[in-house]
């Protein structure tokens, strides 16, 4: 690796002996602009990113277990026809709503830095499942019911992240680092 630690040394440009001559004198490492790729920009704090989450890797583990769980509990009311779907006996748009709510919650508490994909894949899920409805018999997909899932998605979504940033801060404040 270079002396950033970053990169290998294959990665420099041609012309590093040209571009070091031009530094300031007295200056023992190469500039960051010699590297090919660009490096990642770090905020204020020194992190690149976002804050980065401290929620140890066995509940993230969990949580991504949950979540496959979650979708195939969800896969199986959606697609399963009527007599083996199981009830609760709360309104089907509660259902709907609740269920994809844990599905992008469990996914965002195990990969909270990949909020956009879960949100869009949970909602490509939901308009799968509606499509794939109107090939049974016995069931129908409909506009609505998609909205309500997609709806779900979002506030899953933004719980599991609330709930990943409140565990970052408490243990932060509690003085753990990250696993």
């Amino acid at each position: 690796p270079d002396s950033f630690g970053t990169r290998p040394h294959r990665f420099r440009t041609l012309n590093a002996a040209a571009d070091l001559s031009s530094q300031n004198e007295g200056q023992s490492r190469p500039s960051p602009t010699l590297s090919r790729w660009p490096r990642r920009r770090r905020n204020r704090r020194g992190r690149q990113g976002a804050c980065p989450s401290l929620m140890p890797s066995p509940l993230r583990t969990a949580a991504a277990i949950a979540g496959v769980i979650v979708l195939a509990v969800i896969a199986f009311a959606t697609l399963s026809p009527l007599n083996l779907r199981p009830e609760t006996g709360e309104p089907a748009n509660l259902e709907r709503f609740a269920a994809f709510a844990a599905l992008s919650g469990a996914f965002v508490l195990a990969r909270p830095q990949r909020w956009l994909w879960i949100l869009l894949l949970t909602i490509a899920v939901a308009a799968l499942l509606e499509a794939a409805q109107n090939m049974l018999p016995d069931r129908h997909g409909r506009l609505i019911d998609f909205a309500v899932k997609a709806m779900g998605a979002g506030v899953g979504l933004l719980a599991g992240l609330c709930v990943d940033r409140l565990a970052s801060l408490c243990l932060r404040a509690s003085g753990r680092r990250a696993p």
